[in-house]
């Protein structure tokens, strides 16, 4: 059951931008940095604007495997652990899952919703929405659903149980597993648009226009 807004009214506002660091020649400058956030300006009763909000926002790094300075092993490789989990994708300048060519990697790093804002189902459409900006039909998207929060160690059923959790949330976006720990969603994968569509009216938006 999803909670009700904590305002009468949303202008909501998604602002996705990128980072680059294009004189270093760090194999981790050949990874793009975006961000997208999700804020909106909300009304009081009277109908005065209010201060803007940020509800929620999503970090995703995109790597172009045709245009790398150390090439896409080397990028990927390079990084921290859980980075270095989706070095098993990259097979040269290309990807190539069940016969669909890729060019563009898109990693979701993290979404967070901040805490007075949760169960209004923000982190999945800030997500499903930056993925849908960032991708293309040689876009393969990947994630890896785990639960930061939690220590694997001190509380392992706990842990396991939110992994699943998690787990279910991004199958819902249309990713589907790779190995134990990542997941993937194919190119123009009908199920992103479905929920984002779902999404948007469910926060008084228009359809996505677009295949995937």
């Amino acid at each position: 059951m999803t909670a009700d807004p904590p305002f009468d009214a949303f202008d909501f506002v998604i602002d996705i931008a990128h980072r680059r660091r294009p004189f270093d020649d760090d194999p981790s400058a050949d990874l793009q940095t975006w961000t997208a956030i999700l804020a909106t300006t909300p009304f009081d009763e009277d109908g005065h604007e209010l201060e803007a909000v940020r509800l929620a926002t999503c970090e995703l790094l995109r790597l172009n495997l045709n245009d790398t300075l150390w090439g896409p092993d080397e990028t990927i490789g390079g990084l921290d652990p859980d980075i270095d989990a989706y070095a098993a994708l990259v097979g040269g300048n290309e990807i190539v899952v069940e016969d669909v060519f890729c060019d563009q990697l898109v990693i979701v790093n993290r979404t967070t919703v901040f805490p007075a804002f949760r169960g209004l189902r923000f982190g999945p459409w800030l997500t499903a929405e930056a993925i849908y900006a960032l991708g293309g039909p040689t876009t393969l998207t990947a994630c890896l659903p785990a639960p930061f929060e939690l220590d694997r160690r001190a509380d392992p059923a706990g842990y396991r149980q939110r992994q699943a959790e998690l787990r279910a949330l991004w199958e819902r976006l249309g990713f589907e597993p790779f190995d134990d720990e990542v997941m993937i969603l194919h190119p123009e994968h009908p199920q992103l648009v479905a929920t984002l569509n779902e999404l948007r009216h469910q926060h008084g938006g228009a359809n996505a226009s677009r295949a995937g």
